[in-house]
């Protein structure tokens, strides 16, 4: 049988509004204003087998913990190619036995970078201490992610693992999500903040300043269409163009933290503000109606920031905020800057 430790208590969660609230918009945010945050638990488990992607099975069954949402789980089950996975990767494959407790905070999500941070870190925070003396194993591509391993460092782990191939654990512990992805635990995700920025108090901002906007026009999908007109409308403003793949981590952290004002649209750099400080400002450029993903709005309120939007016209059907380019409404721009500015 297995055995469950409570490590957090269920609680509930009500999310600041955005600063520059259209009343007409209510109803893209009012799925995140108040939900209930579920209780962490840590899974006490026996004889897992992890394959090298970082899915996780119990007893030849497919472990839900293996990915961010039971949804996902079944839409990865029910793939055409699920069987022929199944065979190449773990029916046939050989096998290593882990005989050491080990610690496990990774779903299939948990290469991207909101989604370390967003997800993983949280998980990892709940068990800083009983981790010192046992061992973190993650899936072996993420021994290669430079803010994976960066950011790992804070948490001075002395045993980390990268599995390559199929291992056997026998006994695994396993901490559940702190909070739905895309909402937050609000103490958690404070206090990872904390865990970071303070080892930044001092530090100089010698990259961008106090304003920064952060542009995604080095990468694949949702970018600006107008990008060079918006950047003329924010340098009037002083703000900073800033491309965060050009930086370490260890940079990112100081321009975040450096920086009172944030401008992006929906994309992962936006997950940088869990290092800015409370009471600063993050503005987010989004697909015009969008109900989905508040996942930076959540994120925001929970890191007590001040959350300003600006709806824009997508070229995507749908407005996904995962596939769109967008347009963005210049005069538009100019009044939710001035507004952010003196709030």
């Amino acid at each position: 049988m297995m055995n469950i430790e409570t490590l957090l208590e269920k609680r509930n969660s009500i999310r600041k509004l955005p600063v520059n609230l259209d009343s007409s918009d209510l109803d893209l945010f009012q799925n995140s204003i108040k939900y209930s945050v579920l209780a962490t638990k840590l899974l006490h488990l026996k004889n897992i087998t992890i394959i090298k992607r970082g899915i996780l099975f119990d007893d030849n069954k497919v472990m839900t913990e293996s990915f961010p949402t039971p949804r996902e789980k079944d839409k990865w089950v029910n793939s055409k190619d699920y069987v022929k996975f199944l065979i190449r990767n773990y029916f046939f494959s050989n096998y290593k036995v882990i005989e050491q407790e080990c610690f496990w905070i990774t779903d299939i999500w948990s290469n991207g970078y909101f989604h370390w941070f967003a997800d993983a870190l949280p998980r990892l925070l709940t068990i800083k201490e009983k981790i010192k003396n046992a061992t973190l194993l993650l899936p072996f591509a993420y021994k290669k992610i430079d803010f994976i391993t960066s950011s790992l460092k804070y948490f001075l782990i002395k045993d980390l693992k990268f599995i390559n191939g199929t291992v056997l654990c026998r006994n695994l512990k396993m901490p559940t999500h702190t909070a739905l992805t895309g909402y937050f635990n609000e103490s958690i995700i404070r206090e990872l903040r904390s865990l970071y920025v303070h080892h930044y108090q001092n530090a100089k901002n010698d990259y961008a300043g106090s304003k920064v906007y952060i542009s995604r026009n080095k990468a694949e999908r949702r970018k600006i269409l107008n990008e060079d007109e918006c950047r003329e409308v924010l340098e009037e403003y002083d703000f900073k163009t800033v491309f965060f793949e050009d930086h370490t981590f260890e940079e990112q952290i100081k321009i975040a933290y450096g920086s009172k004002y944030l401008i992006s649209n929906h994309g992962a750099g936006l997950t940088n503000m869990l290092f800015m400080k409370p009471g600063s400002s993050v503005f987010e450029l989004r697909a015009r109606k969008n109900f989905i993903n508040n996942c930076y709005f959540n994120m925001a309120s929970a890191l007590n920031l001040k959350y300003f939007y600006q709806l824009c016209d997508s070229d995507n059907q749908d407005n996904d905020n995962q596939l769109s380019n967008l347009t963005v409404d210049l005069q538009m721009l100019k009044e939710n800057i001035e507004q952010m500015l003196t709030n």
